[in-house]
């Protein structure tokens, strides 16, 4: 999920990530379109993500 898609209601599912070695992070499309979807995004969700990502924006500030 991107920051930017926090406002939509729903959450799209189009890219796989897997850490490599603990330290790599590889970014790839999903392995067939069947695993692409659209999942309902809850308000309790979204509300508890959008906190969570202002925390994120304030430590970033500071630090």
């Amino acid at each position: 999920m991107r920051w930017a898609d926090l406002g939509r209601a729903a959450l799209a599912v189009s890219n796989t990530r897997t850490l490599m070695g603990n330290r790599t992070v590889v970014e790839k499309d999903t392995k067939s379109l069947a695993a692409e979807r659209q999942l309902p995004l809850p308000d309790l969700v979204r509300e508890a993500l959008t906190c969570f990502r202002a925390m994120q924006v304030a430590e970033k500030t500071r630090g």
